[in-house]
């Protein structure tokens, strides 16, 4: 009695024993199709919460793996994001920490966020394909239009200036 074979087993190892088994695979006929890839939509990324990886940010935080993020603006393959944290009080003369650097939002349904969240003006450039997919797995909700407006207006002047040079 020899091995029966089916074309779409595949022997495990080059030059198997005897009593080696035969694995199955799914046959690929049966297989869902390859989704189709995905387009990043810049207009659907302006406004949308984020919880953003502290590595994104370029820092770690002891205790937490993550701040909230807002896409404010997308130009070209890059998407430029407010960081977020936890409300703090704010002690003059600290850089971004100044009251005229920050936003404050209150949370809701729409945005996702569950506390008063602090944004600062501070736009971080991050490429537009990593944002695409922290929206896919990490997207809390979609800020109001109201704070949205005035986060962009607001930031648009403490842009870095390798940032403001290269959006004009």
């Amino acid at each position: 009695m020899g091995m029966r074979h089916d074309p779409d087993d595949l022997l495990l190892g080059s030059d198997p024993p005897r009593s080696a088994k035969l694995r199955r695979f799914p046959r690929l006929r049966d297989a869902d199709p390859t989704p189709a890839p995905t387009v990043i939509d810049p207009a659907r990324l302006v406004g949308l919460v984020l919880s953003v990886p502290d590595g994104v940010w370029g820092f770690t935080a002891p205790g937490r793996d993550a701040h909230p993020g807002v896409c404010v603006h997308v130009e070209g393959r890059d998407a430029f994001l407010l960081k977020g944290t936890s409300v703090k009080p704010v002690l003059p003369g600290k850089g971004v920490g100044t009251p005229w650097q920050q936003h404050l939002v209150f949370p809701s349904r729409a945005n996702g966020l569950v506390a008063k969240t602090t944004f600062f003006l501070q736009r971080v450039r991050v490429n537009l394909r990593t944002v695409a997919l922290l929206a896919e797995e990490r997207a809390l909700g979609r800020l109001e239009e109201e704070d949205l407006r005035a986060m962009q207006r607001r930031s648009r002047a403490t842009l870095p200036l390798r940032a403001r040079q290269r959006a004009s």
